[in-house]
């Protein structure tokens, strides 16, 4: 599945209002995902990016995912946060920002090992590599794929929809 497909999901989730609207078009998600996906879209749906077991956190906060949007749409950190202040989400402000390039379309797979990636970096210097793949990241996704990359990996997904 590709990811702009998941996104088109997602937003339909946050159009949905009542449970079983939701139930539904989580059920039409999981109908269209192959059996591979299904786990990883179930930890993004809950807003992780594995079960809350094995402890992951992308340790990507508020300042560095700024730093980050700031380097993927080549804008100041002082316009992000500006953005920011008048938005209160990060997500948004990438997909204002963030020029719209034709890439190859990502896959759900590939953002999510991606995502694991930036999660599991570690070590010295880790933060400054954490930017820089986040921001790799953000500059291969479309401005609307880039607003779900973003609320995922800060934790900042929708919790009306989360499982």
């Amino acid at each position: 599945m590709l990811f702009h497909e998941l996104t088109e999901f997602f937003e339909r989730l946050e159009r949905s209002s009542g449970r079983l609207k939701m139930y539904s078009v989580i059920a039409d998600l999981f109908r269209q995902a192959t059996a591979s996906e299904i786990a990883i879209i179930a930890y993004l749906c809950e807003g992780g990016l594995l079960p809350p077991w094995a402890g992951l956190e992308t340790g990507i906060g508020e300042q560095m995912a700024i730093q980050a949007i700031s380097a993927a749409a080549s804008q100041s950190v002082a316009q992000v946060r500006q953005r920011y202040r008048k938005t209160g989400d990060l997500g948004t402000v990438v997909e204002q920002i963030l020029p719209a390039v034709s890439h190859k379309a990502p896959t759900v797979a590939g953002v999510y090992k991606e995502m694991l990636g930036i999660a599991r970096t570690a070590g010295g210097g880790s933060v400054t590599r954490k930017i820089t793949l986040l921001a790799g990241l953000l500059q291969r996704c479309s401005p609307p794929e880039a607003l779900y990359v973003l609320r995922l990996i800060t934790g900042n997904c929708v919790s009306e929809w989360v499982l």
